[in-house]
Parts: structure tokens; C-alpha cells; sequence
């Protein structure tokens, strides 16, 4: 049986294995597929367990990279280095890029705030054959339902708690502005043909060829991971609207 695994999920698998050693639990990996093991030492996911670097001569992957809440300066600087720079992209403006910028940190900001979770795991991988590039954010913490369900002070059901909370405008944190950054990232997600993902306890969200699509699934997982998918055969250039009519007054 042909097995693969995209590099891209150390994110969700890595928040899940910090969450065990915290809790003192020993693991190793044993008989890993010579083409997964390679990957998983380019992208530095495996060095925490023992294996050697290796060299990532084909630039294909966005590094494992397991952050402390307050590392917030850390994850501003990996989005804007190793995601938004990468060449594969579409053409995106300053402004648009630094929009996308906030967008993406907005998870980081929800997952220091909302989860309290004591870490925020991040990685990403250019799939040259598929055209895509992967991009996912994980914590083990307060799942979407929980923080939502107490926010209203009653049981929210856990699609309904991520339907609401990616709503334009939408967050737990009282008394302050927040949940833009999603719309603009869905925006982007929808013109370029990528796709969305949001796993929260039971609850299961994708964004796809303009379709919201919520569901529930059968084994929860403990906390919040986010996977983006952008494609890289996009020819197109992306502007703010507010840039293309700045431009029309001349």
C-alpha cells in the first residue's frame, strides 16, 4: 500500500506530540518511509527526534516551527519570510501582501488569546506537481467550541462556533475589534482557486470554489489547526480594490 503524508500536517501532528512530552509521554518513529523520513529532515521536523538535518536543495518546504505565545514578533517575521516571499506565489501588492500579513498573524493572535494554548506550531510545503503550496497553523488549547459556548454562556454546537466565529467582525475578546482577517483571506483564497480548512474539536470547516462547507466529525481534535492552500499556476496579479481606484483618479 502506497502511503504519503504532506508535510504541511507536522503542524497538527507536532502540536499533538508537544502536548504528550508535556504531559511526560515518550515516543519514537520507527519504520518511516525512506521519502517521508527525507522531508521531514528537510523541513527540520525531525531533529527534535534525533535525526540529522538535511538540506532542502529544492526550496520546497516552509520550516517546522514550534513558537511560545509571546513569540509574536517570530511569527510575523516567518509569514512575511518564508510564505508570503516565496516566488511560487501569485503577484500580490505591497499593501495586499502586508493585508495578507495581518490576516495570517490574526490566527497567531487567536491562538495566543483565545486558546491559551502554551504553544502555536506552524509549517508549510511547495507541492511542485500539484501547483500548490500548503501553509497550516495548529495549538493544542480551547477549541473554537469551547470559547464560543462561553462567550454566549451556553452550548454551541462545534460547526455552528466556527461558522460564527469566522463571521467579519466576530470575536470573544470583549470589548475589542476583531475577525476581519479571515475575509480577506477567503477573498484571496476564492480568486486565486485555493481552498481553506479549519479542524476544532468535532467541528470541520472548508472554503473551496466559493462554497462554505461545515460539517462535524467523528474524532475530535484536541485544539485548532488552520491549513491554507494556495495555487502557485496563478498568472493572475492581485491589487486591493481601494489601489485600482486610487489608480483610476490619474
Amino acid at each position: 500500500m502506497d502511503t504519503w503524508f504532506g508535510a504541511n500536517m507536522c503542524s497538527p501532528l507536532g502540536s499533538v506530540l508537544r502536548k504528550l512530552s508535556t504531559n511526560g509521554v515518550a515516543f519514537e518513529f520507527i519504520s518511516v518511509k525512506e521519502d517521508i523520513e527525507r522531508i521531514l529532515r528537510k523541513n527540520e521536523f525531525f531533529e527534535a527526534f534525533g535525526y540529522p538535518k538535511l538540506e532542502d536543495s529544492n526550496q520546497t518546504t516552509i520550516r517546522y516551527l514550534e513558537l511560545k505565545p509571546n513569540q509574536d514578533g517570530e511569527f510575523l517575521t516567518y509569514i512575511k519570510t518564508e510564505l508570503l516571499q516565496r516566488p511560487e506565489l501569485p503577484y500580490m501588492s505591497d499593501l495586499l501582501k502586508k493585508k495578507m500579513t495581518e490576516s495570517i498573524f490574526e490566527i497567531f493572535q487567536n491562538a495566543k488569546i483565545h486558546s491559551k494554548s502554551e504553544h502555536i506550531v506552524t509549517c508549510g510545503q511547495f507541492f511542485p506537481k500539484k501547483n500548490t503550496i500548503e501553509f497550516s497553523v495548529s495549538d493544542i488549547g480551547m477549541g473554537i467550541q469551547q470559547n464560543v459556548s462561553e462567550f454566549f454562556q451556553k452550548g454551541i454546537p462545534a460547526t455552528s462556533a466556527i461558522e460564527w466565529a469566522i463571521l467579519p467582525g466576530n470575536t470573544t475578546k470583549r470589548g475589542t475589534p476583531g475577525g476581519h482577517g479571515f475575509a480577506i483571506l477567503r477573498e484571496f483564497t476564492e480568486k486565486n482557486k485555493g481552498k481553506i480548512n479549519i479542524v476544532s474539536d468535532r467541528g470541520f470547516y472548508e472554503f473551496i470554489d466559493g462554497q462554505d462547507i461545515f460539517k462535524e466529525i467523528p474524532c475530535p481534535f484536541p485544539g485548532t489547526t488552520i491549513n491554507m492552500r494556495f495555487q502557485t499556476d496563478d498568472s493572475a496579479s492581485y491589487y486591493l480594490l481601494e489601489e485600482l481606484k486610487a489608480a483610476d483618479i490619474f
